[in-house]
C-alpha cells in the first residue's frame, strides 16, 4: 500500500500534498502543521484522530489517494461522512466511525477484525504517546493497540481465541455502562419544584429508529456468523489439502490422483457463494446504518429549540427526571465488581490459550531480536523469552527505550507483511526526539534503508535525515498557505 496524495479543502484555502516512496514533511521550526498533517492523512481513511487546537478537523475535506496492487484507490472525508472510490468509481459509501471496520477491510485489503482494529499502532508512530507505545496502549485519542490481538489475527488457530476476543469486548462494554450509570449516584438532584418535563421527542421516529435498530443487529449477527463461517471454509480446504489425499482411478488405467487446488471440485464456488453474500448483506447493514444516521440527525434537529432554553433549566430537568428513576446502585456495584472479575479471568484465559501459538510468537520475537541487535539492546530484548509481552518498561532509560519502540513496531510491520504479502507504509512523528543522539537515529535509518527499501516511509521532522532518495516537502508557517515547496534530495 503506497500513499500517492493528500488533498484537503477548506475555507483557508486548500494544500496538495504528493507523496513519494520516501517523504520528509519538513519545517525549519515546530508548530507550524506538520504533524496536522499525518493525523489528517489517517483521518482521510476514516480513522478518528482528534483534531488539534488550532483546526477543527470536521470542517476540512479530506482526500487520500493510494494504490494498492497497482490499482488506484481514493477516499473522500468531510465530517462523519466518508466515501472510497475505485479508478473514480464510488465502491463504498458510510457514516464514520460507524462503518469504520467494513471501511479498512477495503483499504487494506485485509479481512481479520483482529489486525485492522490493531494496524495504526504498528505503522503509526505519533510525536508523544507513539514514542511510549511498546507493546499495549493508546496509539492516538481512543484508538488502542494490543499486540496480542493483532497476533490473534494473524495466528493460524484463531477461531476459538476471536470468539473469546469478542466475549471479552462485550463485557469491557458492559462494564462501560455499567460504570456511567454507576456516576450518576454522585450526582445532586436539584431543589423541589423541578418538574423535568422539556418536551421534544419524536415518538414516530424512535419507533422507526428502534426498529432499524432491531434490524441492524439481525445483519450484523447474519454477518458475523458469515464470516465465521467463512473462515472455518478455509481452515478445512487447508486441513483437505495438508492431509495429501489420493483419488483412485475408478477404471484402474491411471496412477492415483493427489488432491490438489485445481481437482477440489465446487469449493472455489462455495467460498464465492459465501463472499457474495457478505457483499450483499454488508449493502444493506451500511442502508440501514445510514437510515439511523439520518434519523438520529432528524431528531438532533429536534432540540434545538433547547437553545432557547435557560441552560440551568435545561440540567436541572435532566437530573430531576432521571432523580424519578429508581435504581439499586448497590446491586450495580457489586455486578460492577463481577464483572472485572469476570474481564480479569477472560483476559489470563486468552493469554494462556495464545501461548500455544509459538509459530507466531517467535517469528515476531525473531525480528525483535535482529532489530535490537542492530541497534545494540539486544541484551534488553532476550533477558525474558517472553519479553514481546513485558510489563518491564520502567527500568528501561529514555534511549534504549526508544530503540526497544523501533524494534518492535518495525517488528509488527514485518510479521503482518508476511501473511499477507504486502508492503505497509511506516509513518513517523518527530523520530528524532525522546532523548535520541545522533549515532542511534543513523542506525535506526541503516535499519530503514536496509530492511524496509520498498515500504513507504513519511516522517515529520524538523530534521533531516541519510533515507535514500527521499522527497522533502517544505511547511513554512502553516498548512494552507499560497508558498508550498518539495524538494527532491536523492
Amino acid at each position: 500500500m503506497k500513499f500517492t496524495k493528500l488533498v484537503l479543502t477548506s475555507k483557508e484555502g486548500k494544500r496538495v500534498v504528493d507523496f513519494s516512496l520516501k517523504t520528509i514533511i519538513h519545517s525549519s521550526k515546530n508548530s507550524v502543521g506538520k504533524s496536522t498533517l499525518l493525523r489528517l492523512l489517517f483521518l482521510g481513511l476514516g480513522y478518528p484522530i482528534p483534531s488539534t487546537y488550532k483546526l477543527k478537523f470536521d470542517r476540512i475535506t479530506v482526500e487520500v489517494y493510494f494504490e494498492v496492487n497497482g490499482q488506484i484507490f481514493h477516499t473522500y472525508r468531510l465530517g462523519n461522512e466518508f466515501e472510497i472510490f475505485k479508478d473514480d468509481k464510488q465502491i463504498f459509501e458510510g457514516t464514520m466511525p460507524t462503518d469504520m471496520l467494513s471501511a479498512q477491510k477495503l483499504i487494506w485489503n485485509i479481512d481479520s477484525p483482529e489486525v485492522l482494529e490493531n494496524l495504526l499502532g504498528a505503522i503509526y508512530m505519533e510525536q508523544d504517546k507513539g514514542w511510549t507505545l511498546l507493546n499495549r496502549g493508546k496509539v492516538i485519542g481512543n484508538i488502542r493497540f494490543n499486540v496480542r490481538d493483532l497476533l490473534i489475527g494473524l495466528s493460524n488457530s484463531k477461531d476459538s481465541l476471536v470468539a473469546m476476543l469478542d466475549k471479552l469486548k462485550e463485557l469491557r462494554k458492559l462494564s462501560d455502562n455499567t460504570k456511567r450509570i454507576l456516576d450518576l449516584e454522585n450526582i445532586t438532584p436539584p431543589a423541589k419544584g423541578i418538574t423535568g418535563k422539556i418536551e421534544y421527542k419524536d415518538e414516530d421516529k424512535l419507533i422507526k429508529l428502534d426498529n432499524l435498530n432491531v434490524e441492524k443487529a439481525s445483519l450484523e449477527n447474519r454477518i458475523k456468523k458469515l464470516r465465521s463461517l467463512q473462515r472455518k471454509t478455509e481452515g478445512l480446504k487447508k486441513y483437505i489439502l495438508d492431509l495429501h489425499l489420493m483419488i483412485e482411478d475408478p477404471d484402474g488405467s491411471r496412477e492415483p490422483i493427489l488432491v490438489n487446488e485445481h481437482n477440489l471440485l465446487n469449493f472455489a464456488d462455495n467460498v464465492n457463494l459465501i463472499s457474495a453474500q457478505l457483499v450483499s448483506l454488508q449493502a444493506d447493514l451500511t442502508d440501514v446504518k445510514r437510515r439511523i444516521a439520518k434519523i438520529n440527525e432528524e431528531l438532533s434537529n429536534q432540540v434545538s429549540n433547547l437553545l432557547d432554553i435557560d441552560e440551568n433549566e435545561i440540567i436541572d430537568a435532566t437530573i430531576a427526571t432521571l432523580g424519578k428513576i429508581k435504581i439499586d446502585f448497590r446491586a450495580l456495584s457489586t455486578r460492577q465488581e463481577e464483572l472485572k472479575k469476570e474481564i480479569k479471568k477472560l483476559n489470563n484465559d486468552i493469554n494462556k490459550k495464545f501461548n500455544e501459538n509459538k509459530e507466531i510468537i517467535d517469528e515476531t520475537t525473531s525480528w525483535i531480536n535482529q532489530f535490537a541487535e542492530a541497534l545494540g539492546v539486544d541484551d534488553i530484548a532476550k533477558r525474558d523469552p517472553r519479553y514481546l509481552f513485558t510489563h518491564d518498561i520502567k527500568s528501561i532509560s529514555g534511549t534504549e527505550y526508544y530503540k526497544m519502540v523501533v524494534c518492535f513496531k518495525l517488528a509488527y510491520i514485518k510479521v503482518v507483511e508476511s501473511h499477507f504479502d504486502m508492503k505497509l507504509p511506516i509513518v513517523w512523528d518527530s523520530p528524532a526526539g525522546r532523548e535520541v543522539n545522533k549515532i542511534n537515529l543513523d542506525r535506526v535509518i541503516e535499519i530503514l534503508n536496509d530492511f524496509f527499501s520498498e515500504n513507504q516511509i513519511i516522517f515529520a521532522s524538523i530534521n533531516t535525515y541519510e533515507l535514500k532518495n527521499t522527497k522533502y516537502i517544505e511547511i513554512k508557517n502553516k498548512i494552507f498557505e499560497s508558498n508550498q515547496v518539495s524538494l527532491n534530495l536523492e
